[in-house]
């Protein structure tokens, strides 16, 4: 799928690799209407064979693979029976793709109940392909119902607005939860966007703060660019906001988004978080050009195993890790990859085991006189991030070297 949309931007892409990997797919039918699977321990291949046929089937038929008849029985018959909603819109989609309207409408009967009945962020699925939970979880399903929606001969707007106006409250920091759940989002947006384009309109969106309005924005139909309001910020008070958005007709609404950014020196670490984090530096004072060791531990609260666990250390501004010594962490196993941005060292694991505590002693070395404090680490799991276990920066103060 990631290459056949590329195709659409790029003439590049080598048709024979499409080839080769639709024939390896196709290669893994088991003959009773599912695909062989590598079951890895906790990864990406940790997904259920039940998620594993329903993705793969959808995957094929976006493709534009035909001969699946037999797959797509299986799958049909196993979302009816179970209602997982991620797995019911995948199988939706296939269902669209192989042009089995009727499956397809009784699937998005079972859909459109549970999204009337859960709404959108609460709608029940197990997992993702990518075993993902959470907020990413329920925005790949939304996206999925919703493109599903959208290819509706008769599309309803009315059904498709409030899995659109969740997966936009769900954006933070340029995602949509996890890196998966941001590809359909994106896919969701800009298919539903495009059904809007002949939909523009003169008018006014008010902002209110409870019951006070705080800004207006006057737009029209012939705008080139997107209309901003800024400025909003000095109505922000400490504690809870009640923000509202209103136009002065339904008819002349149109999409928006909210966007708020502030800062906390260590945030709110979640209780739903299924990794603990600890960092400490083996002094709290270190001589230039002297090493100083940084401990950081990430343990695995649960006792079952977890994937793609990721740790951000904070590094203080005066220290600089040492290259070789990453380098050996990653040859040595101790983690999967590592990245530097900013002032964090990035560490990805691609498992952790049920109870298990990863280990890493990084010694920093002292560069810049002066005293810092590092911004605040944090741990998480990949495909639920946002429920984050926080700790405060280190603090450190390098000593300059006194002359005699």
């Amino acid at each position: 799928m990631e290459f056949l949309e590329m195709k659409k931007v790029y003439d590049g892409v080598d048709e024979a690799m499409i080839s080769r990997t639709r024939a390896w797919l196709l290669s893994r039918r088991d003959g009773s209407g599912g695909f062989y699977q590598n079951a890895g321990k906790y990864g990406f291949s940790g997904a259920s064979k039940t998620v594993n046929n329903a993705y793969v089937l959808y995957a094929l038929t976006e493709a534009g693979e035909k001969g699946l008849s037999q797959e797509f029985k299986a799958a049909y018959q196993e979302v009816q029976k179970s209602k997982d909603a991620y797995r019911t819109a995948l199988v939706t989609l296939a269902a669209l793709n192989l042009g089995k309207t009727s499956e397809a409408q009784q699937l998005l009967n079972i859909l459109r109940s549970k999204v009337s009945q859960q709404k959108p962020g609460n709608l029940k699925a197990d997992h993702s392909i990518m075993r993902s939970g959470g907020i990413s979880l329920e925005v790949e399903t939304c996206a999925l119902i919703a493109l599903a929606e959208m290819r509706q001969s008769t599309y309803a707007n009315g059904r498709v607005l409030p899995l659109i106006n969740y997966i936009i409250s769900q954006r933070s920091g340029g995602y949509f939860g996890s890196t998966q759940g941001t590809i359909l989002a994106l896919q969701a947006l800009t298919q539903f966007a495009g059904l809007q384009a002949g939909k523009k309109q003169t008018g006014k969106l008010m902002v209110y703060r409870g019951k006070e309005k705080i800004g207006e924005l006057a737009y029209n139909k012939s705008q080139m660019q997107a209309a901003k309001l800024n400025g909003l910020e000095k109505y922000f008070e400490q504690g809870s906001q009640e923000i509202s958005i209103r136009f002065a007709s339904e008819k002349e609404a149109i999409p928006f988004t909210l966007n708020v950014r502030y800062y906390a020196i260590t945030p709110k670490s979640s209780k739903l978080c299924d990794l603990a984090l600890s960092t400490k530096l083996a002094n709290g004072k270190v001589s230039i050009q002297e090493n100083i060791r940084l401990t950081t531990t990430v343990r695995n609260k649960k006792n079952v195993g977890l994937p793609s666990a990721v740790a951000l250390i904070g590094i203080p501004s005066g220290l600089s890790v040492q290259p070789w010594q990453l380098k050996e962490l990653q040859e040595q196993g101790k983690v999967a990859y590592y990245e530097l941005h900013k002032n964090y060292v990035i560490f990805y694991f691609r498992e952790m085991a049920p109870n298990s505590t990863k280990t890493i002693d990084l010694d920093l070395k002292a560069e810049i006189p002066g005293t810092y404090r590092a911004p605040a680490s944090t741990a998480y799991l990949y495909y639920t991030s946002e429920f984050k276990d926080w700790q405060p920066g280190t603090t450190v103060t390098v000593k300059p070297t006194i002359i005699q």
